[in-house]
Parts: structure tokens; C-alpha cells; sequence
């Protein structure tokens, strides 16, 4: 099972943050912080878990 098949969405959000900050529709990234970081957040915590 891989960890996080999020992972080119994530980076690809991140470089377009850091790179072309105008271009990012914040409400659509508030939507992302409020709703998928929490569970992405609690799956990568249960994972470091001993």
C-alpha cells in the first residue's frame, strides 16, 4: 500500500504555490487545508507510530 498516492497532486500544489502564486484559486486551497490535510495528517501520524 503506498503512503501517499496524493503525492503528485501535493507537489504539484506546492510548486504552483510557490511559483505562480497568482494563479492559485485560494478558496479551492482553503477547501484542500480544511478538508484532505487532516486525514492525509492522521494516516502519515499513524504510520510514524511505533
Amino acid at each position: 500500500m503506498e503512503l501517499v498516492p496524493e503525492l503528485p497532486r501535493i507537489t504539484s500544489t506546492r510548486n504552483r504555490i510557490i511559483h505562480d502564486y497568482d494563479s492559485v484559486d485560494h478558496v479551492v486551497l482553503w477547501d484542500a487545508i480544511l478538508n484532505e490535510l487532516p486525514s492525509l495528517k492522521a494516516r502519515l501520524e499513524s504510520r510514524l507510530e511505533p
